[in-house]
């Protein structure tokens, strides 16, 4: 005696991950400057008067408001003077990049000839850490992913300005659709195939293209159509015969 099934499986990704066909979906990305910073301590006069500027953004997206560090005689201490707080966007496109910019120099009076490692107008942009979706995971309970980004400036003398920056994104649900939010499944064998009791059906290899950031996956069983029970935490793909 044969008893035929039809299996449906759903493969369940920590916070959603997206396959290479499916261009719909959209991030929501917040960022921030935490922190910047110059690599000469000292002028002729005393200690080094930073004037560093520093903004954010993504490949398509807007530039943030200016993050500051200008102060007088601090040397090489890091630190904010102006902070504009979250850099906050949605609409953020899967194939953007991270991008941080930085202008500044070294603020000295005639007394020693001028500013030192004069670079203050942006090079757009400074520094690019990579498509954001592939190189960072997505924020889980709020934490931040952290970039650094430098540019050495060579008029009047040599300064590198470091900025610190940190970032987190989430998927936009309204992007999200029952097709296009879990990865994807393949078989061997028709998914309407029949199975007899006691034999091993063929293994259900799931994929997504990022498959290697996430430890856990919850696979689904729905018989005939009906609701799906959870079968417990597992890999990227599923035997069916466990």
């Amino acid at each position: 005696m044969k008893n035929k099934y039809n299996l449906h499986l759903l493969l369940l990704v920590c916070f959603l991950s997206v396959t290479g066909m499916l261009t719909a979906q959209t991030l929501r990305v917040q960022g921030r400057v935490t922190n910047l910073r110059l690599s000469d301590c000292s002028d002729c006069n005393s200690s080094a008067d930073p004037r560093i500027n520093s903004r954010i953004s993504t490949a398509a997206q807007p530039w943030s408001a200016e993050y500051k560090n200008e102060r007088d005689d601090v040397g090489c201490d890091g630190g904010l003077s102006t902070n504009p707080g979250i850099y906050d966007v949605s609409g953020v496109g899967i194939g953007e990049a991270w991008w941080v910019d930085i202008r500044g120099f070294e603020d000295d009076n005639f007394i020693c000839s001028g500013d030192d490692g004069d670079c203050n107008s942006y090079s757009s942009p400074t520094a690019i850490s990579g498509v954001i979706l592939t190189t960072w995971a997505p924020s889980c309970a709020g934490a931040w992913n952290s970039f650094t980004a430098q540019r050495t400036c060579t008029s009047g003398g040599t300064q590198t300005y470091t900025s610190d920056t940190e970032l987190r994104y989430h998927w936009v649900a309204s992007s999200l659709t029952n097709a296009n939010a879990g990865g994807t499944a393949s078989l061997s064998v028709s998914a309407d195939a029949s199975i007899c009791v006691g034999t091993n059906p063929s293994i259900i290899n799931g994929t997504s293209l990022l498959s290697d950031r996430f430890a856990d996956r919850d696979w689904e069983l729905s018989f005939n159509g009906g609701g799906f029970t959870s079968l417990g935490s597992g890999g990227q793909n599923y035997d069916p015969q466990h």
